[in-house]
């Protein structure tokens, strides 16, 4: 028999810890009669806060249609309020009702678990799979497996210098002050 090389495993790992996580929030979906596009749709109106169609149709890797179809069902059921964009009347911004933030602190649990299953590990080892996973990330969306990723390395907000400077934070761009679904994150074009 030969041997599996690491990088089999590691994505097999990896499948095992996605699979997690989608049946975990398969499971509070179906519980509340929702698909498991809605929840997500949830989840990045919570880390995005001036989310609209468009921006969860790209954030999600869907079609517009698809999202506004969604959208709407969450509506009816609650989980969402829409209001005009006061910068663009054809636009709704989209906010998070009670019962949307009461849905969205139960899929928080899980981010939870795992935030503790990578508390055991020691730091360097911690600092090498943030790399590794930094790093994969980066190749495919250059690959174009992502439409957008909301992350320092992809936004527009910096200063070109040697270094690169977030304008925001004024720290260097680097993968130790990177801050992952940043409010202030603006798409470069």
């Amino acid at each position: 028999m030969s041997e599996i090389n690491i990088a089999t495993k590691i994505i097999f790992l990896l499948e095992k810890i996605c699979q997690a996580y989608r049946n975990y929030l398969w499971q509070i979906a179906y519980k509340e009669d929702l698909t498991p596009t809605q929840i997500e749709i949830l989840q990045t109106v919570v880390s995005c806060p001036q989310s609209n169609v468009s921006h969860i149709a790209k954030e999600l890797g869907v079609s517009k249609p698809t999202a506004s179809e969604a959208i709407k069902a969450l509506i009816e059921k609650g989980f969402l309020h829409a209001q005009n964009d006061p910068s663009d009347k054809r636009k709704k911004i989209l906010t998070l009702t009670k019962k949307g933030r009461a849905l969205t602190k139960r899929t928080e649990k899980l981010n939870a678990l795992f935030l503790n299953c990578l508390e055991k590990l020691p730091p360097s080892q911690n600092k090498n799979l943030y790399k590794a996973l930094l790093l994969t990330v980066k190749i495919l969306y250059e690959e174009g497996m992502f439409k957008l990723i909301r992350f320092c390395p992809f936004c527009a907000n910096r200063k070109s210098s040697p270094q690169p400077i977030c304008i925001i934070t004024n720290k260097p761009v680097s993968p130790e002050n990177f801050r992952p679904n940043c409010p202030h994150f603006k798409e470069i074009n």
